[in-house]
């Protein structure tokens, strides 16, 4: 009898090790599997004669059903995670193709740019100021007070195009001749790409011209129908 006991403890030990080991080398196996294939290996070779405790037995089997809600809730914490994902994903394709308005710099490359001004109240002329990329004025123009959208076509008196770049705008709003304030204006541009920065969503636009997505205050097609 007690050889047979020696027996099956070996054959217990060694089947148990070689299950671990399996394990190891699947690091797919959950912890699931792994915890189940060593229960079921040990109440196979125990020994008939002297089976284990029912108190042990039953903590084995405590220590299996918490296993088996850990890797559940593993399941379920990726399944929300990947619906998130998606979820973002689709947010960030509706950006795209569309018109933002924004305080923002904006490249030209020949085509007219939507400008829309918001003078300060009260004026009662405004002009709109552009300036290149380093900071010169290349543009102004006189405009009676108008929160009317305007049309900047990009060409000096001569009727020549601006150079292709990065322009930024300007508003002074006057009152009786005086400038009242002087400030950013909101132009449209197409979206070209949006990108989900940690919890913040930012738009790319061309020229390398990048803002939060907080920062738009309307959206429109491409055809300049407004979308919101």
């Amino acid at each position: 009898m007690d050889v047979a006991s020696t027996t099956s403890a070996a054959t217990s030990a060694t089947a148990a090790t070689a299950a671990v080991e399996e394990a190891d080398e699947t690091q797919g196996q959950t912890d699931f599997d792994i915890y189940l294939q060593l229960l079921t290996t040990q109440l196979q070779n125990q020994d008939p004669t002297d089976p284990e405790d029912t108190d042990d037995f039953a903590t084995d089997l405590a220590t299996f059903s918490e296993v088996e809600q850990s890797v559940k809730t593993n399941d379920l914490l990726e399944e929300i995670a990947a619906s998130l994902n998606s979820s973002s994903i689709n947010q960030l394709a509706d950006w795209v193709g569309h018109e933002a308005r924004a305080q923002m710099p904006v490249a030209f490359d020949g085509a007219p740019i939507t400008v829309a001004p918001d003078p300060a109240p009260g004026s009662d002329e405004m002009t709109l100021v552009v300036t290149n990329a380093f900071g010169s004025v290349v543009d102004e123009t006189a405009l009676p007070a108008s929160s009317e959208n305007i049309t900047w076509a990009g060409v000096n008196e001569d009727g020549e195009p601006f150079p292709s770049g990065v322009y930024s705008f300007t508003l002074e709003s006057r009152s009786d001749g005086t400038v009242t304030s002087v400030d950013d204006v909101e132009v449209y541009a197409p979206v070209r790409e949006a990108q989900l920065v940690g919890d913040a969503v930012v738009l790319v636009f061309d020229g390398g011209v990048s803002i939060d997505a907080d920062a738009v205050t309307a959206l429109r097609d491409a055809e300049g129908a407004e979308a919101a």
